[in-house]
């Protein structure tokens, strides 16, 4: 952050993953952060269920590694599977890249295990601040920073920050927009058999591997035929939902 102010205080808004080490980082380059989160504590799913090996060395320089490693599942090797049947499509052995890697595997620890072990370890002092059930309402900027409002258990309070980052679900959270997101993959499921979805999500995992098996997966006839069907319900997805 060139040019930050001395003794600055950041807003975060949203303590997910992203937020949570957003706020880690800047708090250990001596920044005071606050956090504001609309749910109650951290969202029990399964999504981002993996930390890879240069996620765990960002980690580590933060100091979070070792700490998680003994409450997490570790696998040395990472596999593909397909959707409908479930078989393994490929599976690569991350020990191989011992010498690359400071941690050749991958670490099942779950999103919301992650931020609640930030939370828990670092969010309790005055210039690492997390606050749950804290809704931020509106924001307002001013020539020296930015004026916060934020709806609490206990009512509105409003705060100055020098800066904030704002780290919530990139469609907004909102009834409107849950409305139209339920729309558009419903559209979705009426043009595209659920067999080519499934088929569409691997090719797009696939293709985004840099070696010279992925390029089949991006190149070939058959799958780009696949990922077209999936484009064109999109598209229309897009046309009557939003």
């Amino acid at each position: 952050m060139a040019g930050a102010k001395a003794n600055a205080r950041v807003v975060i808004v949203g303590a997910g993953p992203v937020g949570m080490v957003c706020a880690l980082a800047l708090n250990r380059s001596g920044i005071a952060v606050t956090v504001f989160e609309q749910e109650p504590a951290p969202v029990e799913d399964q999504r981002a269920a993996s930390l890879h090996p240069s996620t765990l060395e960002m980690l580590d320089d933060l100091g979070v590694t070792e700490q998680i490693i003994p409450l997490g599942l570790i696998s040395s090797a990472y596999r593909f599977h397909d959707r409908v049947s479930h078989s393994v499509v490929a599976e690569f052995d991350l020990n191989l890249m011992r010498d690359e890697f400071r941690f050749p595997y991958v670490l099942q620890y779950e999103q919301y295990k992650l931020t609640a072990s930030i939370a828990k370890e670092y969010g309790n002092s005055s210039d690492f601040d997390v606050r749950f059930s804290h809704a931020v309402t509106d924001l307002t900027e001013t020539a020296d920073g930015v004026d916060v409002e934020v709806s609490t258990p206990d009512g509105v309070e409003r705060l100055r920050a020098d800066y904030v980052i704002g780290c919530m679900a990139s469609n907004g959270e909102t009834q409107e927009m849950l409305r139209r997101c339920s729309c558009s993959i419903d559209v979705i499921a009426s043009l595209v058999p659920y067999e080519h979805y499934a088929k569409a999500g691997t090719i797009l995992s696939l293709a985004q591997m840099r070696s010279e098996a992925a390029s089949l997966f991006r190149e070939g006839q058959w799958s780009q035929s696949v990922l077209e069907e999936l484009r064109r319900a999109q598209i229309e997805a897009d046309f009557r939902c939003f």
